[in-house]
C-alpha cells in the first residue's frame, strides 16, 4: 500500500515542480551573456494559470541561446521576447511548447484594423452635384 501512495506523492510533486507558483523548486542556471536585443516578437501563449507559469515561461525563454529578454503577460496571454534575430522564434516556441502551452507567433507587422463606422453616428448627407448655370 505504501508503494501505491509514493507514486501519487511523486506525480503531485511533478505537477508542483511544473507549475512552481514563483517558488525556487528549479535548480540553478549558469548566467548567460547578455545579448543586445536586435529583434522583438510577441507570441500569444495560451494555458498559463497563474504568476509561476508566467515566470516559468520567461525563464526558459530567457534561456534558449540568443535571447535577450522576455517578458510574459499572464492577463493578455502574450510573451514579448528580444533575440538576435528572427531565425531564434522556433526555437522560442519549441521551449513554450515543451512546457506544455500553446503558443504562437503574433503578426506584429500586421496593420492594425480600421475602426468599425459608429451606428449611432448620423449618415454623411448626400451632396449635391455640381451645376453651372444656363446662359
Amino acid at each position: 500500500m505504501r508503494f501505491t501512495h509514493a507514486v501519487v506523492v511523486l506525480a503531485v510533486a511533478a505537477s508542483l515542480v511544473a507549475c512552481d507558483g514563483g517558488g525556487a523548486a528549479s535548480t540553478a542556471e549558469a548566467p548567460k551573456a547578455v545579448i543586445p536585443a536586435a529583434y522583438t516578437k510577441s507570441f500569444s501563449v495560451k494555458g498559463m494559470h497563474c504568476d509561476g507559469c508566467a515566470k516559468t515561461v520567461a525563464k526558459k525563454v530567457k534561456a534558449v541561446e540568443g535571447v535577450a529578454d522576455c517578458t510574459v503577460d499572464l492577463q493578455g496571454e502574450r510573451a514579448t521576447v528580444g533575440m538576435d534575430d528572427a531565425k531564434r522564434t522556433q526555437a522560442v516556441i519549441d521551449v513554450v511548447k515543451k512546457l506544455g502551452y500553446e503558443v504562437e507567433p503574433i503578426d506584429d507587422s500586421a496593420p492594425a484594423a480600421a475602426p468599425a463606422a459608429d451606428p449611432a453616428a448620423p449618415a454623411a448627407a448626400p451632396t449635391a452635384p455640381a451645376t453651372t448655370p444656363a446662359t
